[in-house]
């Protein structure tokens, strides 16, 4: 009996001193505590494409924000330096004294700069990890890696603070868009109307509300005639405008849908009158269009219901 009350007591004290090393460690972490006020954390991948990634934890919706390859002339200085360069070509008034987080691509592995995109490496890891648990083990692996080379400046106390946040999202709840401009001489000149609208867009906390007419185009790549069309048809019956509709340039296996106005939700909203489910929504955007979004009908779209 005497043993049993022991070991009882022992356990019970490890769980206190787990609770409150895990306490300790969120109450010092900067990270954690802007989880915690719904703050936006905004993590720099410093690379020869320097990409930011920023986390609205109140909307539950990830920017991932790209440059053109070689953009920005070549980073120097400490890597909180470099980090620090880059955010605030995405962010100008990003405020001092905030917490500035980075990663390093590293030289090998699945997360190496030179043979992958970060991107679609992530893409399909968000797609496929609830059916395949051994991706697991993959994800586990390259963060350790990271780690080991001093890569990021993230503790792997927050990074299992990342993991769970990441782990609740859906493939949809990411935004992905390149910052629009060219090269030119030594600087890079963004396209003001559209940088301006991605920049608003990751340093705002919520997505805005549909407002106003919402604007359409419709591409048909099935390879079957009539279905723009018909898509159009439905469209306008539910109030949207579609301001142009015909085939695209070739066949696509796969449903697309193409933000080019900075609006997600008026995107959001299209795919949800298509019943599209959580279909990732890519931002290309192109004030030429003159259209909110862009849907490009694959082989795998499923004709719409005209009676619901």
């Amino acid at each position: 009996m005497d043993s049993n009350n022991k070991t009882g007591r022992i356990i019970l004290a490890l769980c206190l001193t787990a609770l409150i090393g895990a306490a300790t460690f969120h109450h010092t972490s900067a990270l954690g505590r802007l989880l915690y006020r719904g703050q936006s954390v905004h993590i720099v991948i410093i690379g020869e494409r320097p990409t930011m990634l920023s986390y609205h934890p109140t909307s539950r919706a990830v920017d991932i924000l790209r440059l053109p390859e070689n953009a920005l002339p070549k980073l120097s200085g400490t890597n909180m330096n470099k980090a620090r360069a880059v955010l605030r070509f995405f962010i100008p008034d990003y405020a001092e004294g905030r917490p500035v987080f980075y990663i390093i691509p590293p030289p090998y592995g699945p997360l190496q700069e030179t043979s992958y995109d970060s991107w679609e490496f992530c893409r399909d890891w968000l797609r496929s990890w609830r059916s395949k648990p051994g991706l697991l083990w993959q994800y586990y692996r390259a963060l350790a890696l990271i780690h080991s080379k001093s890569l990021t400046n993230i503790t792997p106390y927050d990074m299992i603070l990342c993991t769970f946040e990441i782990a609740g999202l859906n493939i949809s709840d990411f935004r992905v868009a390149t910052l629009p401009g060219e090269r030119t001489g030594k600087k890079f000149i963004s396209s003001a109307a559209e940088s301006e609208i991605l920049r608003d867009r990751v340093s705002t906390q919520e997505p805005g509300a549909v407002s106003g007419v919402i604007t359409a185009e419709i591409l048909n790549a099935t390879g079957k005639p009539r279905i723009a069309l018909e898509v159009t048809r439905f469209l306008r019956a539910r109030d949207v405008d579609v301001l142009y509709f015909g085939n695209h340039a070739s066949t696509e296996p796969r449903t697309r849908i193409l933000d080019r106005s900075g609006r997600i939700e008026a995107s959001k909203k299209v795919r949800d009158l298509l019943e599209l489910g959580q279909l990732e929504i890519t931002s290309e955007l192109d004030k030429s269009k003159s259209v909110d979004v862009t849907v490009i009908l694959g082989s795998d779209f499923q004709q719409v219901d005209s009676d619901r």
